[in-house]
């Protein structure tokens, strides 16, 4: 599926409706190689897939062993009050064809996940997933709600995709985020980017791949700050204001500010 990675990665993925950019995408690649490269196997899965755009990524990063699972309401949308996606399954379908996914391995249900739980995710699954994208519905008990059931279904060293964290569209996401982190203890944050918070389930798994994560791209700052008490890697967009802030306490700040404080004397 190499091929198909690639032409996906490159041009395809914009060709999808939904929410993935150049940066979560790279990410996401580069995430999944380390688990390879750590023998970190397991299935791949995503809650609210809309048409597609993040799960085919996902798809196309298995192993010929590996399935790939979908939750969305689809043709249910009487019960997304707020109108955060609307899954279509025809789209989708078409969307897993034209990209060459193997839908032998794929399951895709119609189903609210407030009526799933971590033990049938397993069960659809046939293991415990490595990657878990957290994309569907956007209020702070679903959230909640979906957070629990990644952190409950995900395997060692598995990492959670969280979508919309910091979007001030959707706050309920945050409420409902932070209330999981704050309530318990199996989830440490390792990324921000993309629109999209990383989160694995071991203080030394969240060290493996901040130790092994290595993205440059550009028209981004890489920085690392805290997150919930832990290190995790921000990747900013660059704009004026941004590269100010990043360069005012280091050396050539203070270099500037020298200048501008000696120029409006």
């Amino acid at each position: 599926m190499h091929g198909e990675l690639n032409t996906y990665t490159k041009t395809g993925y914009k060709t999808v409706d939904g929410w993935l950019n150049l940066v979560a995408l790279h990410a996401i690649v580069q995430f999944s190689n380390i688990q390879k490269e750590e023998s970190i196997a397991g299935p791949v899965c995503e809650i609210g897939v809309h048409h597609g755009r993040l799960f085919i990524l996902l798809h196309l990063l298995t192993r010929s062993e590996e399935w790939s699972v979908a939750w969305d309401l689809f043709e249910n949308q009487c019960e997304n009050p707020f109108d955060s996606g609307r899954g279509d399954l025809q789209k989708f379908k078409e969307n897993l064809a034209r990209f060459g996914c193997d839908l032998n391995r794929i399951s895709i249900y119609t189903k609210n996940s407030l009526a799933l739980n971590a033990a049938e995710v397993i069960e659809a699954c046939g293991g415990n997933p490595r990657l878990f994208s957290v994309d569907g519905g956007h209020t702070a008990d679903i959230t909640y709600n979906d957070i629990q059931i990644a952190a409950k279904s995900i395997c060692d060293c598995g990492i959670i995709i969280l979508d919309d964290f910091f979007n001030e569209a959707w706050p309920g996401v945050a409420e409902g985020a932070s209330k999981y982190l704050i309530e318990n203890n199996d989830l440490y944050p390792i990324a921000i980017l993309g629109n999209k918070v990383m989160l694995t389930n071991s203080p030394e798994a969240a060290d493996m791949y901040l130790n092994r994560f290595e993205l440059a791209e550009p028209g981004y700052i890489t920085k690392r700050t805290e997150f919930y008490s832990r290190e995790v890697i921000c990747m900013v967009p660059l704009n004026t204001n941004v590269i100010w802030k990043y360069l005012r306490d280091k050396p050539a700040g203070r270099f500037f500010r020298k200048i501008r404080e000696y120029i409006s004397r």
